[in-house]
């Protein structure tokens, strides 16, 4: 019995295994042939706007057609080269760096025209706060430019008063708020019992409370705090920068920004408080993507894992972009775990006839190449280029804590897509049972909080069954593709689309048939077949005919005997008669009464005189 179980257990394993390998030839199948689709799209093009030839660079890593209009839209400046020329904007220069670097060429005066572009978050309110261990009551003194104020500490943690004009008292009293005009300074502090000093930052920056005096606000503590014994002295300084559009901070362009130098190994540390604090309010740019790339944190994991739709794509809620730029951010954020996977699945299942995506676009095909396979130039030599790809050389793409924590060196010069680093073991995520958690069906989700796992998202909290919702547009059912316009050779439809913004855009002449009219087609039958029966009984329809017209009966018809001709039918001929003319006219007698034998002689004597 247990040579069965071990044999039937053997089985499966291989079972599965051809299984998996099969799905996963498909899928690089696909990849291969999108890839060679987008090729096809770029060198057939008259024209490519900037973001077509950006985005199949990032994707093939190379293409000179490409890289001229990029070098043809690329302004240079005494700080650096920005996209396009005609507006320099922080998103697309840090997709240009992406490019370029892609395709090992020279991406230093772009870097620089960015980093020029940092400056301090005005956006969030900043807060100094004191405590002191064992909640001991304390003296204080904070020195900055060339002034020292001292303040005290209360044991309920609460501070006695303002420390000059940057510091000023919050309303909450536990709390120091940063002037705006003080942003840029370091603060000294010292106190008379150990104490710990941190920053604390809020994104309302315009209300009167602080978020610990206002329930409805939200605390966010910077990552590193410091403490000191007795008259020691620890300093605070704010590190919250953004990527300035003019004066104002550009949050989509930050997140390209800081994700683009990041992949050239820059510390992009001082520009997390701003992306995180603001990510509430600019979730339809899918800042979870890239903030769970750049901090590994399970809490941006969860939001981009609830996100994602039965199918296994992407679409956000008042996204100014389409499912597949979304699905995109979305692997690009969350590298090679379960959840993207069943979105790559996905998309090879949907791809057109020649391999792409979204009616062959190439913004969309190159995006999604760039975020879920990827490939580099070969033998680049420009900064930041990379020679090949991290998979190629017999290395493993994952995070780095993972790369670390599985004993492994991170490997530079070698590529991989999205966040990941090249690592020198293998990088695999630990399984969610060692994390005590569970994965949830298809029909559930997680009540609470999810991190990733092998078996992709990992539920911490409950799983809760919820109703199945078919999210399957209109379009899609009837063998279209939503687009924000349709392709050539395509034609729009009235079929519905998930976002109201597209169209339903299906091949022309591969359409839904129309449907069969079955009354015309009955019709149509019931006069044939009168036609039929007119023409077997035509003789008699023709008696029938000539006995209503002359309401007599129809005479006999003689049947010929075959091979003879049907004797001649004569027919009475009437000669007409002619008349005199008449002087006057006559006066006819009633019908049935003969003339009397006077008034003949009386009008033959008239006749007479007239001659």
């Amino acid at each position: 019995m247990n040579k069965w179980c071990v044999l039937s257990s053997i089985f499966l394993s291989v079972f599965i295994l051809s299984l998996v390998s099969a799905a996963e030839n498909d899928t690089r199948v696909g990849a291969d042939k999108a890839f060679a689709c987008l090729e096809n799209q770029v060198a057939t093009k008259p024209t490519l706007a900037l973001d077509e030839a950006l985005f199949s660079v990032l994707a093939l890593g190379s293409g000179d057609k490409a890289l001229k209009v990029i070098e043809q839209e690329e302004k240079k400046e005494s700080t650096g080269s920005c996209w396009p020329k005609a507006g320099c904007s922080i998103k697309q220069t840090a997709q240009a760096l992406l490019a370029l670097r892609q395709a090992g060429r020279d991406t230093k005066a772009a870097e620089n025209w960015l980093l020029n572009k940092s400056g301090i978050a005005t956006d969030l309110a900043w807060y100094l706060e004191i405590d002191t261990e064992q909640q001991r009551a304390a003296q204080c003194t904070i020195k900055y430019d060339a002034g020292t104020y001292t303040v005290r500490i209360g044991q309920d943690m609460r501070l006695s008063s303002s420390a000059g004009s940057c510091l000023t008292l919050a309303p909450s009293g536990f709390l120091l708020r940063v002037h705006d005009s003080c942003l840029s300074k370091s603060f000294d502090v010292s106190c008379n019992e150990t104490f710990v000093t941190s920053l604390v930052y809020q994104k309302d920056k315009g209300t009167e409370n602080d978020c610990l005096n206002l329930g409805n606000l939200t605390c966010f503590v910077s990552d590193t705090s410091h403490s000191s014994a007795s008259l020691g002295t620890t300093r605070e300084q704010i590190m919250a920068y953004c990527f300035k559009q003019g004066t104002a901070c550009d949050y989509e362009g930050s997140l390209w920004a800081t994700y683009a130098l990041w992949k050239q190994d820059k510390n992009i540390n001082k520009y997390l408080p701003y992306l995180i604090a603001l990510t509430e309010g600019h979730e339809r740019h899918f800042a979870s993507a890239f903030l769970f790339g750049l901090t590994g944190n399970n809490d941006f994991f969860s939001t981009i894992a609830q996100q994602q739709k039965v199918q296994g794509y992407w679409e956000l809620t008042g996204s100014p972009y389409n499912r597949y730029y979304d699905t995109a951010l979305a692997l690009l954020g969350l590298g090679g775990n379960a959840e993207a996977q069943t979105a790559k699945d996905y998309l090879i299942s949907i791809q057109t006839r020649e391999g792409c995506w979204n009616n062959n676009r190439i913004v969309d095909t190159g995006f999604l190449l760039y975020a879920g396979w990827g490939r580099v130039a070969r033998g680049g030599g420009g900064s930041g280029g990379s020679s090949a790809f991290c998979t190629e050389a017999g290395f493993s793409c994952g995070r780095q804590d993972a790369c670390l924590a599985a004993g492994g060196l991170v490997k530079p010069g070698f590529e991989c897509t999205g966040f990941g680093i090249c690592c020198s073991v293998a990088v695999s995520e630990a399984s969610c049972a060692s994390l005590s958690g569970r994965v949830c069906s298809a029909t559930q989700t997680c009540s609470g909080k999810s991190i990733a796992s092998a078996e992709g998202n990992c539920c911490t909290d409950e799983c809760t069954t919820q109703p199945i919702v078919v999210v399957d547009s209109a379009c899609d059912l009837a063998g279209g593709s939503c687009a924000s316009e349709c392709g050539e050779g395509q034609e729009a439809s009235t079929e519905q689309c998930t976002s109201r913004s597209d169209i339903c855009c299906i091949e022309s002449g591969s359409g839904e048939e129309p449907g069969v009219n079955w009354i015309l087609i009955l019709l149509l039958g019931i006069f044939i077949l009168l036609v039929i029966l007119a023409i077997i009984y035509r003789e008699k329809i023709r008696l029938w005919y000539f006995s209503w017209r002359k309401g007599a009966t129809a005479p006999t018809v003689r049947q010929v005997p075959s091979g003879r001709a049907p004797p001649p039918i004569y027919r009475p001929v009437q000669h007409p008669v002619q008349q005199r003319p008449i002087s006057r006219p006559l006066t006819r007698a009633p019908q049935g009464k003969p003339f009397s034998a006077e008034l003949e002689d009386t009008l033959k004597k008239l006749r007479e005189m007239s001659k």
